[in-house]
């Protein structure tokens, strides 16, 4: 028995994000114990994700899962659309090749993703920021290489740090940031401020945590033209 799809659907929006084209195409192989599957996201008649590879249905292969996630000039700014809590005004250009192998329950993701004109808004403390660097992915950590973050006024924040899981479970992770007259601060005032203004500050921030569990460290200054209110 032959298996052979060809699958394509026009003009992807979820929540008012326009995404673009998707096609599929799948097969099973000759041997009979895998499924080739090809998907393509194609914007603006370039292919901007394309995912190959194979699904294996051999029950005595321990490796159900191989293939290749390839991200071409793909704009980080979906993640606007997921509405994900805390975060918002992402933006950014991914490239690079991510490889995804394993079985379906410990997935294993592995390679590299260079981030150009990325950009995100920290909901809690306002301030809009915006970098560029490479994300590593191996089988059980995501690192970033030191990098610098901006502020909507050009003021510069060294970061760096890791973030450990075991199959994208027991998250571990550890963010240092230094920064020098950055804006640390910028609410503006509405009815369920409990604080609001803005603030400029120069030290050492670290950010770390497990599960649920959330620390943060501050050992930094203000710097002149802070100006918060709490009503």
């Amino acid at each position: 028995l032959k298996l052979e799809s060809d699958l394509k659907i026009d003009s992807v929006v979820i929540n008012d994000y326009y995404f673009g084209d998707i096609s599929a195409y799948g097969k099973k192989s000759d041997n009979d114990k895998a499924y080739d599957i090809r998907i393509k996201l194609i914007n603006e008649s370039l292919d901007r994700l394309m995912i190959e590879g194979q699904l294996y249905t051999d029950r005595k292969r321990k490796e159900k899962i191989k293939l290749a996630v390839n991200f071409s000039n793909f704009d980080l700014g979906f993640l606007n659309s997921l509405n994900i809590k805390g975060i918002s005004k992402v933006a950014g250009i991914a490239d690079g090749l991510v490889n995804i192998s394993g079985d379906y329950k410990n997935p294993v993701i592995e390679g590299k993703l260079a981030i150009d004109k990325g950009g995100i808004t920290v909901d809690m403390i306002g301030s809009h920021m915006t970098f560029s660097n490479q994300i590593d992915f191996k089988k059980d950590y995501i690192g970033v290489d030191p990098f610098y973050l901006k502020d909507d006024e050009g003021h510069k924040a060294l970061a760096y740090g890791t973030i450990l899981h075991d199959h994208f479970k027991d998250w571990n992770f550890n963010l240092d940031i230094e920064i020098d007259d950055f804006k640390a601060l910028d609410l503006k005032q509405n009815i369920e401020s409990l604080y609001y203004g803005q603030a400029y500050a120069t030290g050492n921030f670290n950010i770390s945590g497990y599960d649920d569990k959330l620390f943060i460290t501050i050992d930094a200054k203000t710097e002149p033209n802070t100006n918060v209110s709490i009503p």
